[in-house]
């Protein structure tokens, strides 16, 4: 089955929607940057959270990282309608940027 992230309105604009329910009523709530040089094994991920919390850690296991091999971008979404709790990953790949929402099984 093809999951849906983004649904355009019209030509210009589009709603990301929860991969559970299709709501278009998201809220983010925490942003994580994971940043690398390509095919190093450390990372720093920079996290900023809801309010005013801000933290910027250096790993060595990327487990966490949405790309396995550059930076990766995770944004946290709950939605109004069914409260799911997920990320929309953003990845870049051999030149192409991929979206992707974490497993929500």
């Amino acid at each position: 089955m093809e999951l849906c992230i983004v649904h355009y309105n019209n030509e210009l604009n589009g709603s990301i929607q929860c991969p559970k329910c299709h709501c278009g009523n998201l809220h983010h709530v925490k942003v994580e940057i994971f940043s690398r040089q390509e095919d190093k094994g450390e990372v720093f991920n920079t996290v900023f959270s809801k309010g005013t919390q801000i933290s910027i850690d250096k790993i060595l296991e990327a487990s966490d990282n949405p790309s396995s091999r550059r930076e990766g971008l995770k944004i946290w979404f709950t939605c109004e309608n069914c409260d799911l709790y997920s990320a929309l990953n953003v990845v870049q790949h051999k030149g192409e940027t991929l979206l992707y929402w974490d497993d929500i099984s």
